[in-house]
C-alpha cells in the first residue's frame, strides 16, 4: 500500500471525523520520519562526509609533502590507505549502505595511488591513458557494488577519459566528435535505466534527472557550436543535425507517454536556446536582433512554462 502524504491526511481530516490523537498516529506512521531513521539517515551522512575529507585530505598531504616524503614512503602510504578501506570495507559487508559508501571511497583512493605511482616513477603517461587505467581498474567494483551514486561518478571518469583523449590523440578540430560521443554515451545510459526500470529494478529519481540534464545540455553544446562554426571539423552536417533531432523527438513523445515532466521541459528549452543561437547568428541589424530575440525568448519562455505546469497539474489529478 502506497504511503499517505500530507495532503492526503488533510484532504481525508477535512471530510472525516478523526480525533486528534488518529491523526498524529496518521502522520508519525506515513509523513514524519522517526528517531531511528533521523539517526540512520545521519550515520550515513557523517560516515560518507568523513570518507570524502578523508580522501581530499590525503591529496592535499601528497601535495603538501611530496618533497619531504621518500618514494618508499609515498607508495606505502597510498597502498596502506586502499588496503585499510579494503579492510573496512570487509568489515562492513553486510550493511548494503555502508558498503557501498566505503566502494565508492576505495574507487576514488585507487586514482590517488595511481596518480601517486605516476609521478614516482614518472612514467610520462598522457591524462587519458591515467583515466582508462583508473576506469579499467574500478570497473568489476562498480558492477559488483551496483551503487548509483558511483556508477554516475564513473560515467563522468569515462566521459573524462575521452575529453583527453580526444584532446590529447585526437586534436582541438574534434570538438564535435567529442560532444557527439558523450551526447549518445548518455542517450544510451538513460535507455537502458528505462529498460531496467521496467523490469522491476529500483532506479533514483536523481539519477534519471541528472542522466537527462546533462545529454541535453551536451546536445545543446553541440547545436549551439555547430549553428555558430557551421561546419565543424570533419563530421558532415547529417551526423549532427540527425541525432539530436531523433533524441529531441523521441524524449518529447517518451515524457508525453510517461508523463516524465523533466525531459519534456528540458528539451523544449534547449530548443529555445537553439533557435535564439540561430537568430542571433543570422541577424544584420543589431538593434532589430536584439527586439525579435527578446520578444520570442519572453514568449516562447511564457508558453514553456505555461505548459509544463498545466501538464504538471493534469498529471498529477489523473
Amino acid at each position: 500500500m502506497t504511503k499517505l502524504t500530507r495532503n492526503d491526511i488533510q484532504l481525508i481530516n477535512k471530510y472525516a471525523d478523526f480525533e486528534e490523537n488518529e491523526i498524529d498516529t496518521t502522520l508519525k506512521e506515513n509523513v514524519l520520519i522517526n528517531k531511528e531513521e533521523w539517526n540512520n539517515t545521519l550515520r550515513i551522512i557523517m560516515l560518507t562526509l568523513g570518507l570524502g575529507f578523508f580522501a581530499i585530505g590525503l591529496m592535499f598531504f601528497y601535495a603538501y609533502n611530496w618533497d619531504d616524503l621518500s618514494k618508499t614512503g609515498k607508495l606505502l602510504s597510498a597502498e596502506l590507505v586502499v588496503i585499510c578501506s579494503v579492510a573496512l570495507f570487509i568489515f562492513y559487508r553486510n550493511n548494503t549502505i555502508y558498503s557501498k559508501i566505503i566502494a565508492t571511497a576505495i574507487s576514488f583512493l585507487i586514482g590517488v595511488m595511481f596518480a601517486v605511482f605516476g609521478q614516482v616513477y614518472q612514467t610520462g603517461a598522457n591524462a587519458y591513458d591515467f583515466f582508462l587505467g583508473w576506469s579499467f581498474s574500478i570497473a568489476l567494483i562498480v558492477f559488483l557494488t551496483d551503487f548509483a551514486v558511483l556508477w554516475f561518478l564513473y560515467l563522468l571518469l569515462v566521459s573524462t577519459t575521452w575529453h583527453f583523449y580526444i584532446l590529447q590523440a585526437v586534436g582541438r578540430n574534434a570538438e564535435a566528435l567529442e560532444l557527439l560521443v558523450i551526447f549518445l554515451l548518455y542517450v544510451v545510459v538513460f535507455v537502458f535505466t528505462h529498460y531496467l526500470q521496467n523490469i522491476g529494478k529500483q532506479i533514483p529519481v536523481w539519477w534519471k534527472h541528472s542522466i537527462v540534464m546533462i545529454a541535453v545540455s551536451v546536445g545543446t553544446i553541440l547545436g549551439i557550436e555547430y549553428i555558430i562554426e557551421f561546419k565543424i571539423g570533419h563530421l558532415p552536417s547529417g551526423m549532427i543535425i540527425t541525432p539530436i533531432s531523433v533524441v529531441y523527438a523521441l524524449g518529447l513523445y517518451y515524457s508525453l507517454q510517461e508523463k516524465y515532466i523533466v525531459p519534456f521541459a528540458l528539451i523544449l528549452f534547449s530548443c529555445i536556446i537553439l533557435l535564439t543561437t540561430v537568430m542571433v547568428n543570422e541577424a544584420d541589424d543589431f538593434i532589430t536582433a536584439t527586439l525579435l530575440v527578446s520578444l520570442f525568448v519572453l514568449m516562447s519562455m511564457t508558453g514553456l512554462i505555461y505548459k509544463v505546469v498545466s501538464l504538471q497539474k493534469k498529471w498529477n489529478n489523473e
